[in-house]
């Protein structure tokens, strides 16, 4: 008999000192039959006061402590009575009476009688939420940082395409040579999927290609931009009544906003955004820089800054042709 209390003595010891909570319930009732001090501690930021202070023992969880049932936890129990089934949870959410939400790692077991039913349950929890709550904000700051980073990059490849074609001009205003820097600029550092300039024809009223980048597979694709009429379908035929450029963030989806048709080549196309910045140098119209992406763009997104920024070399360019 000795021996025995000896024993129970060691098991209250440990069950006392180890950094974990446990508890042992009813299976029944889901009464709190037994619970280390750890455990008691770490309810007592649950509970209202009338429960706190180990009040909660012998009663149901249902009872002390009501928010079980909302987020689940009384299902939880339940579940594993019925089944026999162990349960485990990492990073659960709880919402504390005092200490607004807390994370916790915690198990329940089932505990079976001589003929396997199970009669009591043993719960282990562990508060984790210092260690949540910093790995959220070390998440936060790495997004912050991959977003800065996101957008120095697009910004150096905006200042990329223009510095090249600024370099172009100070070697030679020769249109042609301006024309190829400014489109292999834009799609290698945008990887668009077309790049293409015209040069305006006021006597004809068209739009007349002078470079395109890549050249198109298919004969129909390319002579659709060969030649277009100021009267044409096609978006870049607007650019000779205005100096902003025209901008569809996203082509797939231009026709069900009355954008453009729906049988318009561009929407036919793979591409998403599409950018067309007129030409002007001055008063007079020199025709249009464009570009077709793969992905969708935004108004003021570095492709139709780099566009932009470039079309001022290339109007002088193709002025001074």
């Amino acid at each position: 008999m000795d021996g025995q209390r000896h024993t129970k003595t060691y098991d209250c010891t440990m069950l006392e000192h180890m950094p974990i909570g446990v508890a042992l319930f009813d299976a029944q009732d889901l009464g709190l039959l037994a619970a280390n001090t750890l455990f008691h501690t770490f309810i007592d930021t649950f509970l209202d006061p009338t429960w706190k202070n180990g009040r909660a023992m012998g009663h149901s969880i249902i009872e002390y402590l009501p928010k079980a049932k909302e987020t689940g936890v009384v299902a939880i129990f339940r579940r594993v009575a019925k089944t026999g089934i162990p349960y485990s949870a990492g990073e659960f959410a709880f919402s504390g009476f005092e200490s607004g939400i807390t994370y916790w790692n915690w198990t329940l077991d089932p505990i079976r009688d001589s003929d396997g039913r199970v009669v009591q349950l043993i719960q282990t929890a562990t508060e984790i939420t210092a260690q949540v709550l910093a790995r959220q904000e070390a998440e936060r700051v790495h997004a912050a940082l991959s977003q800065t980073n996101r957008i120095a990059e697009t910004d150096r490849k905006r200042l990329e395409v223009i510095e090249t074609i600024a370099h172009s001009v100070r070697e030679s205003l020769d249109a042609d040579n301006i024309s190829m820097a400014a489109i292999k600029a834009v799609n290698t550092c945008f990887d668009a999927l077309y790049v293409y300039i015209h040069i305006a024809n006021p006597t004809q009223k068209t739009l007349e290609l002078l470079h395109i980048h890549p050249v198109p597979a298919k004969k129909p694709s390319l002579s659709s931009v060969q030649h277009i009429p100021y009267d044409s379908s096609f978006p870049i035929a607007q650019a000779y009544k205005q100096h902003n450029p025209i901008i569809i963030e996203n082509l797939q989806t231009a026709p069900s906003l009355g954008i453009i048709g729906s049988s318009n080549a561009l929407v036919m196309s793979d591409g998403h955004g599409y950018a067309c910045v007129p030409l002007w140098f001055g008063d007079t119209f020199e025709g249009t820089l464009t570009a077709v992406f793969k992905e969708c763009i935004s108004e003021d997104g570095p492709e139709v800054q780099a566009l932009v920024g470039s079309g001022m070399y290339i109007a002088a360019a193709l002025a001074h042709a």
